[in-house]
C-alpha cells in the first residue's frame, strides 16, 4: 500500500516539472545500481528467457530479477500509464480528491510511478495545477492523500519502497510505504473482493497490447525477446 500526501505547501523539485522527464528521472535514480552491475545484461537476459517460456514464477520469485525488470521494462510501461491516465478525464478528476486506487499485476511500480508524477504535478505543472484546483472538491482538506494498493505476487516490497524513498526525496511527495501481506495472496485467489472493496478505480496491469515507446533509462537495452 502507497499513500501520497501532497503537502499544502510548496516545496521545489529536484526533478524536471514534465511529468514524461519526471518518471524517467526517478526510475533512473531508482536503477542506479543495477547500472554499476556488469552483470545487469546477462540477467535481463534471462528475464527474456522466463518471460518467452511464460515461466513467470522463475521470474516474479526471484528477488534478484526484480531490480532487473524494474530497470529494463517499467520505463516505457509507466509512460504508456501516464499518458492512459492523463487521457482518462473521469480518472484524472478523481486524482485531484483523496481516493484509493487498486492495481492488478502493480508490484514492479509502473502504475504508482505514473500516478506519483501526476500527484507532483498537481502541484507545480502550471496546466494540471489549474486542472487540480478546478478539480478538487471545496469541503476536502488542503493535505492531498492518495492511496495506491498495488496487488501482484512475488517480493516487489523492496522495489516498491525503493521508489517511494526516491519519489520522496525528488518529487517532494510525503508518502508511506507497507507491505500488505494479504494482498499477495488475495492476488492469486478467486474471489478478489476482498482487494476491490472500497476502490473508487481499478487499474488492470497492460500485459498484451501496451506499445513500447522505446523510453528506457539507458538506450543500450536490447529489445524484448
Amino acid at each position: 500500500i502507497w499513500r501520497y500526501n501532497r503537502n499544502q505547501m510548496s516545496r521545489s523539485l529536484k526533478i524536471s516539472v514534465d511529468p514524461e522527464q519526471a518518471v524517467l528521472e526517478v526510475l533512473r535514480e531508482h536503477s542506479l545500481p543495477v547500472l554499476r552491475d556488469y552483470g545487469h545484461k546477462e540477467r535481463i537476459q534471462s528475464i527474456k528467457e522466463g518471460l518467452f517460456a511464460r515461466d513467470f514464477a522463475r521470474v516474479f520469485t526471484n528477488p534478484e530479477n526484480l531490480a532487473a525488470y524494474v530497470f529494463r521494462w517499467v520505463p516505457s510501461r509507466a509512460l504508456a500509464y501516464l499518458s492512459l491516465f492523463q487521457e482518462e478525464k473521469i480518472l484524472m478528476k478523481l486524482l485531484c480528491n483523496d481516493v484509493r486506487i487498486t492495481a492488478i499485476g502493480a508490484g514492479a511500480g509502473s502504475e504508482s510511478t505514473a500516478l506519483a508524477s501526476l500527484v507532483a504535478m498537481f502541484q507545480h505543472h502550471p496546466e494540471l495545477k489549474a486542472f487540480f484546483k478546478a478539480n478538487r472538491k471545496a469541503s476536502l482538506p488542503p493535505q492531498h492523500t492518495l492511496t495506491v494498493n498495488c496487488v501482484d505476487f512475488g517480493p516487489w516490497e523492496p522495489m516498491l519502497a525503493g521508489l517511494a524513498a526516491v519519489q520522496r526525496e525528488q518529487m517532494r511527495i510525503e508518502m508511506q510505504c507497507r507491505p500488505h501481506a494479504a494482498l499477495r495472496a488475495v492476488a492469486s485467489a478467486s474471489d478478489k473482493s476482498a482487494v476491490l472493496s472500497g476502490a473508487e478505480s481499478v487499474v488492470a496491469a497492460l500485459t498484451v497490447g501496451v506499445a513500447e515507446t522505446g523510453a528506457s533509462i539507458v538506450d543500450s537495452a536490447p529489445a524484448p525477446a
